[in-house]
């Protein structure tokens, strides 16, 4: 055992101290095995889970990875303990949660009767980190303390479960083995984004070789890049920011990027730790649907430090979605995009941004979940707010 504690031991806060997710009575609690996937101070990664509907949907599959943030530095984690420790455990994780957004059973959502499972985020790494006992020097205001950062091995063992079937602790939820015919639906927000562009590429490799369709949701994660802003270059402290991370995910995370990725960014590498370039450059082989609220409240507030205002912001994500639709993305992989104008940052884990958000650019109302279903019947999506065509309740 290393002399220096893990961070839960080292730090005298206790952080907010509620579950997480909520507690609720639909998906089950699957507490991983596999002694590498470990949250970040040191407890078992947990899953929730819950079987299809019916019998014509125990094919289907929906995984979502929970978003909530990250870090990548002594300061920046016993922060991060200290007023969201409840993101870095699962000692706090309830017996079972509901089903929200594109997890509810509701006859509107177009994947709701399939297989679900629901990643509990601990790692604080956006699913890719592989260090074990990362050890932080002490500063002003914390001693010296260790952590592990292991998305990477929590998604592998996921995947390793799924594969072979899978039950709920208590029982009452038994998962068929991903194998055979059928969709897999690889979605998540925030962080849990970033978790789909890093890990898709490999995902979608592993799944399609049991015979799965796979398709892939990311939802609050695609910021504007240089191009998108009409700027030859990022701002310098934006580089430098991003320049910095990078390095620290590499040093502190042990990060595995996508491959493709840092063969095409040799240059700049520190652009393969940003979702934006994968999302809009690298994913292969499974079709991809963006969500990227024009006034991000998450993604705003960074942009407004380097100097643009809210307008030119949302001009930026409109030419970002509009720009990766055109694109393409690689050949035979389309590029679906929904940009609504709700000052919100995500939608899936939500069911009124699910539900109830309304986009009209011409062919009527559409909610979220309407798109999607629209998006699994094989059509590819291009619905981007032009202004003030968003609407319902929470929409402001």
């Amino acid at each position: 055992m290393p002399a220096t504690p893990l961070i839960g031991d080292a730090l005298s806060c206790a952080g907010p101290q509620e579950p997480n997710p909520g507690p609720g009575d639909a998906l089950k609690k699957i507490v991983l095995q596999d002694p590498e996937a470990l949250c970040n101070d040191g407890t078992p990664a947990v899953i929730f889970v819950r079987e299809a509907a019916a019998p014509e949907f125990e094919d289907d599959w929906v995984i979502f990875m929970q978003g909530g943030g990250n870090c990548q530095d002594a300061e920046g984690c016993a922060e991060r303990w200290c007023t969201l420790g409840h993101r870095m455990t699962s000692s706090l994780a309830p017996d079972a949660i509901w089903g929200i957004g594109v997890l509810d059973r509701d006859v509107a959502n177009p994947l709701g009767a399939y297989n679900q499972v629901f990643i509990q985020y601990c790692s604080s790494d956006n699913y890719i980190g592989r260090a074990d006992d990362t050890v932080f020097a002490s500063g002003r205001e914390f001693p010296e303390y260790r952590v592990h950062f292991k998305g990477n091995a929590i998604t592998n063992a996921v995947a390793d479960l799924l594969e072979t079937g899978a039950a709920s602790d208590d029982g009452t939820e038994v998962l068929p083995p991903l194998q055979g015919a059928g969709e897999v639906v690889l979605a998540g927000g925030s962080a849990g984004c970033a978790g789909v562009a890093f890990q898709a590429d490999r995902l979608t490799s592993r799944f399609s070789a049991t015979g799965k369709n796979m398709r892939l949701i990311c939802d609050g994660n695609f910021p504007p890049n240089e191009v998108d802003l009409g700027l030859e270059s990022l701002p310098p402290d934006a580089i430098s920011r991003l320049e910095e991370e990078y390095l620290a995910r590499v040093m502190n995370h042990d990060a595995l990027f996508d491959e493709t990725c840092v063969a095409g960014e040799a240059e700049e590498p520190w652009r393969c730790a940003t979702p934006r370039q994968v999302l809009g450059q690298y994913i292969e082989g499974a079709p991809l649907f963006l969500r990227m609220d024009l006034r991000d409240s998450a993604a705003l507030s960074q942009y407004l430090a380097f100097g643009l205002n809210p307008q030119e912001f949302s001009d930026a994500v409109r030419n970002g979605l509009g720009s990766a639709f055109l694109g393409g993305g690689n050949p035979g992989t389309p590029i679906s995009v929904y940009g609504p104008n709700c000052q919100s940052h995500v939608a899936l884990n939500s069911n009124p941004g699910y539900f109830d958000w309304q986009l009209d650019v011409g062919d009527g109302p559409q909610t979220f979940a309407d798109l999607v279903g629209r998006w699994i019947d094989g059509e590819t999506i291009v619905a981007i707010d032009p202004g003030t065509n968003s609407s319902g309740p929470g929409c402001q």
